[in-house]
């Protein structure tokens, strides 16, 4: 007896809807499998207004008809309008009038087998007729939000503007974090051969493409083999998510959404809220490690992952995990990771805590697949906490040498109650504080250790030049004691609300007193120009710019000496102190006289 597979990815029609009110349950034995509604675009468009309309389908398997009644769910809007069911609510945020419908025949791969139980991304080939044009990037008058009423594998069907963009991406936030952030690239698209005919006519359209064997299924005709036909095949973003509001942006730009879906696979467990993602933002300290990205050969592009390279340590080749509270006794890690290396390796990653001063480890996974070799993606893995810990971390689990373990994905789920998730975000916002405070410092510093006299400056010997020197180095002290002020603070950790004004204060201080060291500096250089440039001072032999007793005491042991200048000397000037064409003797009695501040014959000024 052929095995049938059945379609459970729920398409749009060329010409109408089949819709149905209440839940949408599929029964196999006595498994049970709940189908959401899927949003999707209508190509009845009326003039003036976006259209959205849900599909749902019961088993079909030995019925081959929709158990729900024919007709249009259609519900028109536009703006802000929202779109009901009873799995999932859309609504669309277009304050701009940017989002817009259009004709677009597109085939995504990608669905739920109900035989394995799993989200498959290689199962079923599906085709819309319309999409959503976003119209520009997100922002508050641009986005979409979504509200599950049931938990489970929530899927995106986008592609990005056009061929030749590599930079639009999908963001999606659930409780303030986000779950999933991906590239949408037309260049992860594939081929597959379909049979045409299974995508005409009335009814949810679906086809199970792939190599000889497979089966072809339409909810309204028997299957069949037709003719394959070689079409453009792109993928469906997917993600775990929780019962709630989650949150669909495109911060880069314009992006295709040709529909969403929440589906749950038959005895899956509810998706508790997610407490820490990868690859996301929040929740992770790298000590020794840096985020890359990994080109793994089951992967059209570089995938993002956290590379250990040796063992790890409490302080280093490590990452710890934050989430709100403590990690909790039935708390859910779901966690996937790869090595990468020429030759076969028993590698895999340790989730580990340290207790009293020891490592200890907490769970192990499997061994990791290879990403040079293997046209599979990773495995994600699931183990529960049996206990509290106060802190964990994750590093890899041997000292396996010439390749690295990299993580690929985790998912951290747990209930926290409000308050705890208070004191979370309060917390990650004082985080986030010291980060951008730290970011803001290095500029301050940099400039701080930039400060410097020239060296010719800083020793010259005249008056004017000294003081404006000695007037910048004390200005260069107050601006890098300011800014050490300034990193103090930040060191303290704690820029809560009470110590914010201190913190803007100390920056607004050292960015004026660089502001001021700056200046003196550039005086000082100015003093020393004019110095240089200046005519010599008649009997300034110290080269100070006045006269005083040094330059007779220096003056009086180059007459001894008999080293004083002759005419046409570069420093003839300074020496001729009476100004009359000779250096002699005479010349020390004016250099006597300038020094206490007479005229160079003696007379009083």
């Amino acid at each position: 007896m052929k095995k049938f597979y059945v379609l459970l990815l729920m398409m749009v029609s060329s010409i109408g809807v089949y819709a149905q009110d209440d839940e949408t349950t599929v029964k196999y034995g006595v498994d049970t499998l709940v189908i959401s509604k899927v949003v999707r675009w209508s190509n009845s468009v009326s003039s003036g207004s976006l259209e959205q309309s849900y599909q749902s389908i019961e088993n079909p398997y030995g019925a081959g008809k929709s158990s729900g009644a024919e007709g249009s769910s259609i519900i028109p809007g536009s703006g802000g309008s929202a779109v009901k069911s009873d799995t999932l609510v859309m609504s669309r945020v277009d304050d701009n009038s940017v989002q817009s419908i259009v004709a677009d025949t597109v085939y995504f791969r990608g669905s739920v087998d109900p035989f394995s139980n799993q989200f498959s991304d290689s199962l079923f080939v599906t085709r819309f007729t319309h999409t959503l044009h976003t119209g520009e990037a997100s922002g508050d008058a641009n986005y979409l939000t979504v509200n599950l009423k049931m938990s489970g594998t929530l899927k995106i069907y986008a592609r990005s503007l056009n061929a030749t963009a590599a930079d639009r991406t999908i963001k999606v936030t659930q409780n303030g974090r986000v779950i999933l952030e991906s590239v949408v690239a037309d260049s992860q698209v594939a081929t597959d051969q379909v049979d045409l005919a299974f995508f005409t006519g009335t009814g949810i359209e679906a086809f199970l493409g792939g190599d000889s064997g497979h089966y072809n299924y339409y909810l309204d005709h028997p299957q069949t083999d037709g003719d394959k036909t070689q079409v453009d095949v792109y993928p469906v973003l997917s993600v775990r998510a929780a019962e709630g509001d989650v949150t669909i942006e495109f911060p880069v730009g314009t992006v295709k959404i040709y529909g969403i879906e929440i589906v749950k696979c038959i005895g899956e467990e509810d998706v508790k809220p997610a407490l820490l993602v990868y690859p996301g933002r929040d929740g992770i300290l790298r000590n020794g490690v840096e985020t890359d990205f990994l080109s793994a050969a089951y992967s059209n592009d570089p995938v993002p992952a956290i590379g250990f390279g040796a063992a790890y340590s409490e302080t280093d080749n490590n990452i710890e995990l934050f989430v709100p509270g403590q990690f909790k006794k039935g708390d859910v890690f779901r966690i996937a990771g790869v090595y990468s290396s020429e030759n076969e390796k028993n590698c895999k990653l340790n989730v580990f805590t340290v207790e009293n001063g020891n490592l200890v480890v907490v769970a192990t996974t499997n061994p990791l697949i290879n990403a040079m070799t293997s046209k599979t993606a990773p495995v994600e893995e699931v183990f529960t906490l049996t206990r509290d810990y106060d802190r964990l971390f994750i590093g890899r689990s041997d000292k396996t040498t010439g390749t690295v373990a990299y993580l690929t994905s985790l998912r951290v789920e747990g209930e926290r109650t409000a308050e705890e998730m208070e004191a979370y975000e309060a917390l990650k916002a004082e985080f986030e504080a010291v980060a951008t405070a730290r970011e803001d410092l290095i500029p301050l510093q940099e400039r701080a250790d930039a400060l410097e006299i020239p060296e010719d400056v800083a020793a010259c010997n005249y008056a004017s030049v000294k003081n404006a020197v000695a007037i910048a180095e004390a200005a260069i002290t107050d601006a890098k004691n300011a800014v050490q002020n300034v990193s103090d603070i930040i060191d303290a950790g704690d820029i809560s609300t009470t110590n914010k004004e201190a913190l803007e204060n100390a920056f607004a201080t050292a960015r004026q007193k660089l502001d001021d060291a700056t200046q003196a500096i550039a005086d000082a250089i100015q003093a020393y120009d004019d110095a240089m440039n200046a005519k010599p001072v008649p009997g300034d032999i110290t080269g100070t710019g006045e006269v005083t007793s040094d330059d007779f005491d220096l003056f009086a042991q180059m007459l001894i000496e008999g080293t004083l200048p002759q005419e046409g000397d570069e420093d003839f000037e300074r020496y001729d102190a009476n100004g009359d064409g000779y250096v002699d003797i005479s010349d020390l009695q004016a250099i006597m006289n300038l020094s206490l501040d007479l005229n160079a014959d003696g007379s009083t000024k």
